[in-house]
């Protein structure tokens, strides 16, 4: 509910109507942070390909010394 209040709960709706508005953006905020945490793990995780690369570099930087 802090999304969809000012200050420290000062002011909150009081209608019917904006409650059920601001419970459905509390809803939609939550989701949407969800989803943009989602899309930046997903993306800065490394798949197979990278891993095996990450490997043979340690690998040659270990044959080196």
């Amino acid at each position: 509910m802090t999304m969809t209040t000012i200050g420290y709960g000062d002011m909150s709706p009081r209608t019917t109507p904006g409650r059920f508005v601001a419970f459905l953006l509390s809803i939609w905020g939550a989701m949407f942070v969800s989803f943009a945490i989602v899309a930046f793990s997903t993306f800065t995780e490394i798949n197979e390909r990278e891993r095996r690369a990450f490997r043979f570099i340690n690998r040659l930087c270990m044959s080196d010394e």
